[in-house]
């Protein structure tokens, strides 16, 4: 997408009965910018698991989203994330998809 930082799997990546296969591409974690400040930037390691996953299984139609979701914050909470900005996180996802 232009404009976007793109991350492009080199090889395929399982999670749980999941494969996420080779080549697919995601954005990192969607924070918009003002939020950079208090959260940090979408591009650190320690989201880019989570934000490959929640990417995944969001355009699955065979996950439900509050699952999605929730994988999502355990995911960061496993990559040592902090408690109090993997539950904000966790909310903004959730939020996104309520006021979407």
């Amino acid at each position: 997408l232009a404009g976007e930082s793109m991350y492009v799997l080199t090889k395929a990546f399982r999670f749980g009965g999941y494969t996420i296969p080779k080549g697919y591409k995601w954005d990192g974690a969607s924070i918009p910018r003002i939020f950079w400040v208090l959260v940090g930037s979408p591009f650190q390691p320690k989201f880019m698991r989570a934000s490959l996953i929640h990417d995944f299984l969001f355009h699955r139609t065979d996950v439900n989203a509050k699952c999605t979701d929730i994988t999502f914050f355990k995911v960061l909470k496993h990559d040592s994330v902090s408690g109090l900005l993997a539950r904000t996180m966790y909310c903004f996802v959730r939020g996104y998809r309520i006021f979407k």
